[in-house]
């Protein structure tokens, strides 16, 4: 089930670069556009091997820093609230 939601998510973003592709006159099929897409990461390896641990290194940043980041809140007294609304 997984594997199909991710083909479709696939499908939907390669459709967009083919729209756009096409509204620069490019007309060109999800397959080869596909086939493209893989020649270049395979030429570029370096490249997107690059990419793919600067996002890491920022998503993990991002998450260290907002789980060092203090949560504020009012202390409550459940059972006095809770005496309250009875």
């Amino acid at each position: 089930m997984e594997s199909t939601k991710n083909v479709a998510i696939n499908t939907v973003h390669l459709r967009k670069i083919q729209e756009s592709l096409a509204r620069e006159e490019i007309r060109i099929s999800l397959e080869e556009l596909l086939d493209i897409i893989i020649d270049l990461s395979a030429k570029n390896k370096h490249k997107l091997l690059e990419t793919i641990k600067n996002r890491r290194k920022k998503s993990d940043f991002l998450l260290k820093e907002w789980l060092s980041t203090p949560i504020e809140t009012d202390e409550t007294d459940a059972v006095l609230d809770h005496d309250l609304v009875l």
